[in-house]
C-alpha cells in the first residue's frame, strides 16, 4: 500500500499561511506587552504614592513624591523619586532626597511617560514639568491627578486632597472626583 505524501506545493502554502496569520497578529501581541509594561508601571507608582503616604504617617514627618516627566539625568526619560521633611513639622521645610530603602528612584521603561499632573491648587493646573506632591504626618496629602501613559493609552493616579485616598483608574481623568459624588456611590 502507498502513502501519499505532502507535495512541496502544499507544504509551501501551508508556511505561507502560517507566515501571513504570524504577521498579522504580532502588532496586536506587541501592544499587549506595551499594554502590560503601562499597567506595571502605573501601579509601581500607585504603590509607591501609598508606600509614600503610609512612612509619611509613621515618621511623622512630610514625604514628598518628586515627578520629573522629562529628567535630564536619564536621556529624557521619565522618573520619580522620594524626598524627606529634614525639619520638624513646626519649622520651614527642607528636604533630602530619599537614596536606598524599600523605595529606590524610578526611571520609567522607554515608551511609558508620566504626561502630566494636574494639581488642586484651589482650581486645577496642569503641571508638565518637575513637581512634588506632599504627603503629610495626618494621612492626608497633596491633591492631584497624575497622567502616565504610552502612544496608544493613559492611565490616571487621583489622590484626593483631605482624605489622602490614593485610586488607580485605567483612562484619563481630568477633574478631582468630589468628597459628594464619593458618598452618593
Amino acid at each position: 500500500m502507498h502513502r501519499r505524501a505532502f507535495t512541496l506545493i502544499e507544504i509551501m502554502v501551508a508556511v505561507a499561511i502560517i507566515a501571513v496569520l504570524s504577521a498579522m497578529m504580532l502588532p496586536s501581541l506587541m501592544g499587549s506587552r506595551d499594554k502590560a509594561t503601562l499597567r506595571s508601571e502605573t501601579q509601581r507608582l500607585y504603590d509607591t504614592a501609598r508606600y509614600v503616604q503610609r512612612m509619611a504617617v509613621v515618621k511623622q514627618r512630610t514625604l514628598r513624591l518628586v515627578m520629573l516627566p522629562e529628567d535630564p539625568e536619564h536621556d529624557g526619560r521619565s522618573s520619580y523619586h522620594l524626598e524627606l521633611a529634614t525639619t520638624d513639622l513646626d519649622e520651614p521645610e527642607t528636604y533630602s532626597r530619599v537614596e536606598g530603602g524599600a523605595v529606590k528612584p524610578v526611571v520609567l521603561p522607554e515608551g511609558v511617560k508620566l504626561l502630566d499632573v494636574l494639581r488642586d491648587v484651589g482650581e486645577f493646573e496642569v503641571f508638565t514639568g518637575e513637581i512634588a506632591l506632599s504627603f503629610y504626618a495626618d494621612g492626608s496629602a497633596d491633591g492631584a491627578v497624575i497622567h502616565i501613559g504610552d502612544e496608544q493609552s493613559v492611565r490616571s493616579i487621583i489622590i484626593e486632597p483631605m482624605t489622602g485616598r490614593i485610586e488607580s483608574v485605567p483612562e484619563r481623568v481630568e477633574t478631582m472626583p468630589s468628597l459628594r459624588e464619593d458618598l452618593d456611590a
